[in-house]
């Protein structure tokens, strides 16, 4: 059996380690051993889950919200964060600045509210 995320080296590796115990004691070590490793990897993947999680739900207010004024403050309350570390969070986490994000997205809001006047005034359509 292979475990998922693991590939084959790995999961030989685990069965010839264990094949290798010399006696109960050196199995248990080595059973120890691994629990903390998987223990260790789920609070990683668990943390991981949680950063999408939260830029997720700051991405999801901006869009609900972008025809507002959005200020940094009121993101930051939204999602319980201190605004000077939603700042640095949201750039750590995205690569983008949160202040570039809302602009990008409030252009192309912009564009595509406009973009039946454009359309109009190419025909010649007086608005």
């Amino acid at each position: 059996m292979v475990f998922k995320g693991t590939d084959a080296g790995e999961d030989e590796g685990y069965r010839s380690r264990a094949h290798e115990c010399e006696d109960i004691a050196e199995l248990h070590d080595l059973i120890n051993s691994s629990m903390d490793e998987i223990n260790a990897r789920v609070t990683e993947l668990s943390l991981q889950k949680e950063d999408y999680e939260v830029t997720e739900n700051i991405k999801r207010y901006i869009q609900k919200n972008i025809d507002m004024k959005l200020s940094l403050n009121d993101i930051a309350q939204f999602v319980g964060f201190n605004p000077n570390y939603l700042s640095t969070y949201f750039k750590q986490k995205t690569g983008q600045t949160l202040s570039y994000y809302i602009s990008d997205h409030k252009m192309k809001y912009a564009q595509k509210h406009l973009a039946p006047f454009a359309a109009a005034s190419k025909q010649g359509v007086k608005l």
